[in-house]
């Protein structure tokens, strides 16, 4: 089956753009098909091809959606996600599935939690709005339009807000409404963006002592624990709401790098990282420093939210009561294997 994530994107690509597309380059089962207004500077893999595509000719693309299209902000993309199924169909019928995804994750080998029979079976794989596959079908191409969401396609593409249409209050609360057949959690690390430390949002406990870094199209996340090395494999990371640059250059030729707080940073050498470098990598800062990152993060967070119109937050609150942060992914404890 021929499979691809779509990208759309409107403004200058992230600096860190060649780390995400080496995790892409050896995923070669799937195809990712960026759309951007952006030009073209980045050596790239055989399976990441560049669509030019500007706010214009997107908007005229939307004119089936039968409505005047609200799209000031290049982060209400997303909202469109969902639909991109018939927003793009020309590019997409050589495909059996279709989904999005964001840029700031590293992936690891999906196929290793995603197999063939999957895609056989299934009509949609979700794991939130940052990774959602979508068999590429009229059915699906137009689910978009059912009940089922808090808010539905022809409010969240006419007034601004972010509605968060691609994730679980959104497009995967219809497919649940209209008894799609779907997976739902593939293991990944989704970070707590409210710390400087890389943490999993999803896991109530969290090792003090941990890092991540990609090998050889593998992602893992290794822990110290009483001076004994463990580690995770896992399908990819999400790096969300995160300041990330590149602390080397030559990302083209490099098979592991380090995935930091504030970047990426080439790995000198394949394997078991040194319980040194899982403490340098990934600074534990303790409970009392994380507590008071952790109240700047909530004030900076209402206050940003109080910036909103009425009608922003009123979306925002009927969100939270629908339970806009029950993600779906995974959420028990992985286990940890020692080195």
């Amino acid at each position: 089956m021929k499979k691809c994530f779509i990208i759309c994107w409107f403004g200058v690509l992230p600096e860190y753009f060649p780390a995400w597309a080496k995790s892409c380059e050896y995923n070669q089962d799937f195809n990712f098909l960026i759309f951007t207004d952006n030009e073209i500077k980045y050596k790239l893999p055989k399976n990441v091809f560049f669509h030019h595509l500007d706010k214009t000719e997107f908007l005229k693309r939307c004119k089936f959606l039968g409505a005047k299209i609200s799209l000031d902000k290049p982060y209400r993309l997303c909202d469109f996600r969902p639909m991109y199924g018939e927003i793009f169909k020309d590019e997409l019928k050589q495909y059996d599935f279709w989904g999005y995804c964001d840029i700031d994750l590293i992936f690891g080998d999906i196929n290793k939690y995603i197999q063939s029979t999957d895609f056989e079976s299934y009509e949609a794989i979700f794991n939130g709005g940052h990774f959602t596959l979508i068999r590429n079908n009229a059915k699906m191409n137009s689910l978009f339009k059912a009940k089922g969401a808090i808010f539905d396609y022809k409010t969240v593409i006419k007034r601004e807000a972010i509605y968060a249409f691609d994730e679980t209050t959104g497009f995967q609360r219809i497919a649940r409404t209209n008894g799609v057949y779907a997976k739902f959690g593939i293991p990944y690390v989704e970070t707590e963006s409210k710390y400087k430390q890389l943490r999993s949002r999803l896991e109530k406990e969290n090792p003090d002592n941990q890092c991540f870094y990609w090998d050889n199209g593998k992602l893992y996340r290794a822990k110290e624990e009483k001076g004994e090395v463990y580690y995770q494999e896992l399908a990819y990371i999400h790096l969300q709401k995160r300041n990330l640059i590149l602390k080397d250059l030559d990302f083209d030729n490099s098979t592991s790098f380090w995935i930091l707080p504030d970047g990426f940073m080439i790995k000198e050498y394949s394997g078991i990282p040194s319980v040194e470098d899982i403490h340098r990598m990934n600074p534990n800062d303790g409970i009392e420093a994380r507590n008071k990152e952790e109240k700047i993060y909530k004030r900076n967070k209402m206050i940003a939210i109080l910036k909103r119109n009425p009608f922003q937050i009123y979306v925002r609150l009927k969100q939270q009561f629908a339970g806009i942060n029950a993600n779906d992914g995974s959420k028990e404890a992985m286990e940890w294997i020692k080195y």
